[in-house]
């Protein structure tokens, strides 16, 4: 008898603590959702709140009617969860997760309630809640669950897109075994030829070797390069740009090359993208030839070291002036940087290495390296860093930089520059600030300070002589009244430019006035398009708004349907700065419907309920909403394919409240 009494006490004060549970939860919901009312959001949380409030007070008294409530207020939410999410999982977990799982605690209490049911009954519901529990959480770790395209895109072409860009580079026309440019190609096409590997066989793939670089840091690291495969060789750069050839059979290690970048001059993140291979042209081999001729007649003979971070760990910030004088190597014979590795530098600098032994090529610049903060004025470290792989057009390097943004509304130009890609020589420097002129400056002129600058990698055509810059946006991202004339018709623009003379040829701005950061990420891509009139040389482009485009890229004429001007939200903090309209593509758009309330997220109802207080506190007209400066945005833009509820993008607007003001960026912008 007294065990028995025992039994039931303890019955009775787990019903009372789930009953507690019930309750809190009723009340943290029912108040949060009374604002979400009185903003215009969804009713649901007010009466869902209000029902387990009940409900939980009911159990704690110990009256089977706060089952009853409760199981209404399941319900009602199984209801409300299938109008919201449909068939879609995702949609699903913050709508009834903590729902299901409270279910389950009332079912195991309401035989100790009076006038409850049998115990069996009760343990036998709540095990199949269990159940239900247990496959719902299995579901997530189910392959494949739902990425999806709302938008139509072009179906896949039947045959070859392949275009001619020249043959002076291996790039060019790379062998099919090797991944010879950033993209694979000049073209940028990013696909290999090779068969052997299939969705048949890929899943009996086994490692035939791995590489550590040993280039790890604690904080500020990124893992972001695309080796290169030449031949029996890989090129790769680290985080903090030390080059490295490998065996492309083995993974042994053939060399490695430090440039010594000082970790004062990593910016956001220490990253380098990629390096860039560079063949020297058989017509220019004699001056080769002479210049290391030279260079080693210079050196009085002396023997190289071998080029080790070790060797070179005390040489300084620069790594430049006594690393380059006493590893610098010219040979005696045409072997000697016939082949080059070509890498840009955190610290705003461009190196040159042989590619068969990793030693500085002294006929390039200053013993196998150039500056190109030269005429940039006041550099910082980390304002002025590259960190994607330059392109070589025409025996001409190009390359842009990364610029520290969000700091000061004048940090260094984002002045694009060629240099000749034996000697370092600067063939020409152009400045969206200015232009209309490519002549390098001197003495102590500076590039256009918070000019837009490039910070992705570039595309080239050798055969037309052009050169494709995605071009970012003006700094201050988010503020544009003290913008140039000059930067807001350049900014956030595809560029073409004239190797031979650094002037522009055509452009396209794919974001006007842009103060939502929308400049091009992609390193575009050139492929022949097929048209009515036969195959033209073009340029695919893709952008964070999620908008495709295709050009002539001899001409810059729109292909396949063009683009058009479509009226966008206008006022927010500089109502008089909003364009009125912002180009779409009508060839194709990754681009999503529109966010709404529905479409936040959270792992519980609780943090998907704040993150529908937010989106109703914020301002939100579109993927152009304009900032504000009294009011919270939204900035939300679809760029790809994205998980079904979690509508992804950049930015994204999943996860809890924190990563909607994160990632989705509600921000307030100063107007000073």
């Amino acid at each position: 008898m007294a065990k028995s009494t025992s039994s039931r006490g303890a019955s009775r004060l787990f019903a009372c603590i789930v009953g507690l549970i019930v309750a809190l939860a009723g009340l943290t919901l029912g108040g949060g959702g009374l604002y979400l009312a009185l903003l215009g959001g969804s009713w649901y949380y007010l009466i869902a709140g209000v029902g387990m409030l009940l409900a939980g007070v009911q159990l704690w008294r110990g009256r089977l009617s706060g089952a009853w409530l409760y199981a209404l207020v399941f319900i009602g939410s199984f209801l409300w969860a299938a109008w919201e999410s449909g068939l879609d999982y995702w949609r699903w977990i913050p709508r009834f997760d903590l729902v299901l799982i409270l279910a389950i605690l009332v079912a195991l209490v309401a035989p100790a309630l009076r006038g409850g049911p049998r115990p069996r009954v009760g343990f036998a519901l709540a095990g199949v809640l269990c159940l239900g529990l247990i496959v719902a959480g299995a579901l997530a770790f189910l392959p494949g669950r739902g990425y999806q395209h709302l938008a139509t895109v072009p179906a896949i072409a039947d045959g070859s897109l392949a275009t001619d860009v020249g043959n002076a580079q291996p790039a060019d026309v790379p062998a099919p075994g090797d991944w010879t440019a950033y993209g694979r190609d000049s073209a940028a096409t990013r696909y290999s030829p090779l068969e052997q590997i299939t969705p048949d066989n890929v899943g009996q793939l086994q490692v035939a070797w791995q590489y550590r670089t040993g280039d790890l840091l604690d904080h500020r690291w990124g893992a972001e390069t695309t080796p290169l495969k030449v031949g029996d060789d890989v090129f790769l750069c680290t985080s903090r740009n030390i080059l490295i050839s490998l065996d492309a059979a083995t993974g042994e290690e053939n060399w490695r090359y430090d440039p010594v970048v000082s970790e004062d001059a990593i910016p956001y993140t220490a990253a380098c993208r990629g390096v860039t291979y560079y063949e020297v042209p058989a017509d220019r081999l004699p001056a080769a030839d002479k210049a290391s001729a030279d260079a080693q007649k210079a050196a009085g003979g002396a023997q190289a070291g071998d080029a080790t971070r070790d060797e070179n760990q005390d040489q300084g910030d620069q790594g430049g002036g006594d690393q380059h004088s006493e590893n610098a190597v010219a040979a005696s014979d045409a072997i000697a940087c016939r082949t080059r590795i070509i890498s840009g530098t955190l610290d705003g600098r461009i190196i040159e290495v042989d590619a068969a032994t990793g030693k500085p090529c002294t006929d390039f610049g200053d013993n196998g390296q150039v500056d190109i903060k030269r005429n940039m004025g006041e550099t910082p470290p980390g304002y002025v860093s590259i960190n994607s792989a330059p392109v070589v057009v025409r025996d001409v390097i190009v390359t842009g930089h990364q610029v520290l943004d969000g700091q000061r509304r004048y940090p260094p130009s984002g002045v694009i520059k060629g240099f000749d890609a034996m000697t370092g020589e600067l063939q020409w420097a152009w400045d969206a600030g200015r232009p209309d002129r490519s002549e390098p400056l001197s003495g102590d002129e500076t590039y256009v300070r918070g000019s837009p600058n490039m910070w992705t990698t570039a595309a080239g055509d050798s055969k037309l002589g052009l050169v494709y810059l995605p071009m970012a946006n003006s700094a201050a991202d988010y503020w544009s009244s003290s913008r140039t004339p000059e930067e807001n018709e350049w900014a956030s623009s595809m560029v073409a430019l004239d190797v031979e003379t650094g002037l522009p040829k055509w452009h396209f701005q794919t974001a006007h006035k842009d103060v939502w950061d929308y400049d091009p990420g992609s390193q575009p891509t050139l492929i022949d398009f097929p048209t009515d009139n036969g195959e033209v040389p073009a340029l695919i482009m893709p952008t964070k708004q999620g908008e495709i485009y295709v050009f002539n890229r001899e001409t810059g004429e729109l292909l396949g349907g063009g683009a058009e001007e479509r009226p966008v939200p206008q006022g927010g903090a500089e109502p008089e700065q909003r364009s009125k309209t912002q180009p779409f593509s009508l060839y194709a758009t990754l681009r999503q419907p529109d966010i709404t309330e529905k479409d936040m997220w959270g792992m519980s109802p609780f943090d998907q309920l704040f993150c529908r207080i937010q989106y109703h506190q914020a301002s939100w007209e579109g993927m152009y909403t304009p900032p504000t400066a009294e009011q919270p945005w939204v900035e939300y833009t679809v760029t790809t394919a994205a998980p079904t509820g979690q509508r992804g993008g950049r930015p994204t607007a999943r996860g809890d409240h924190r990563q909607l003001q994160r990632h989705a960026q509600l921000q307030r912008v100063g107007t000073a």
